[in-house]
């Protein structure tokens, strides 16, 4: 994955227990510059399949959908996603502030996983770091736009 800073990220899973991933950047020429260790099941930690993208100032956002336990009752404003934004320092992972980001009524025809969305994924990171999320009603595409971080922990 190339972050909007240029670099490029990618993800090393291990065949441990524990489940170890772990995040690399690379610099100039394919070598590796840095890396952190993400654990699976540790609250502190993002699992790496939800990751959506790093920013121009390399803070990384993961995302988290918000549970729904009867998606067929529930109307279309209770779905959405728990949006965290990393610090990638030399200190290790810092969460510098987590956001609620929610579809609104008309935002979609059905449920966000049974609507096609067409390609690509459902949410994006611009460079500044504004959050796109992407709906879908009756053939039309909308993009719902929030603003960069800092948001409220």
């Amino acid at each position: 994955m190339r972050g909007d800073n240029g670099l490029v990220y990618g993800f090393v899973r291990a065949f441990r227990p524990e489940r170890v991933e772990t995040l690399m950047r690379f610099g100039s020429g394919g070598r590796e510059e840095k890396q952190w260790e993400l654990v699976r099941g540790d609250v502190s930690r993002p699992y790496v399949e939800d990751v959506i993208g790093v920013d121009a100032l390399c803070r990384l956002y993961v995302f988290d959908s918000i549970p729904i336990y009867d998606t067929s009752s529930a109307p279309p404003e209770a779905w959405g996603y728990y949006i965290y934004c990393y610090s990638l320092g030399d200190g290790g992972l810092q969460l510098l502030g987590r956001a609620e980001i929610r579809y609104s009524k008309g935002d979609m025809a059905g449920e966000p996983e049974v609507v096609d969305l067409g390609p690509g994924p459902r949410m994006s990171v611009g460079p500044d770091g504004s959050v796109v999320l992407r709906a879908a009603t009756t053939g039309q595409f909308k993009l719902k736009f929030y603003s960069p971080p800092p948001w409220g922990s």
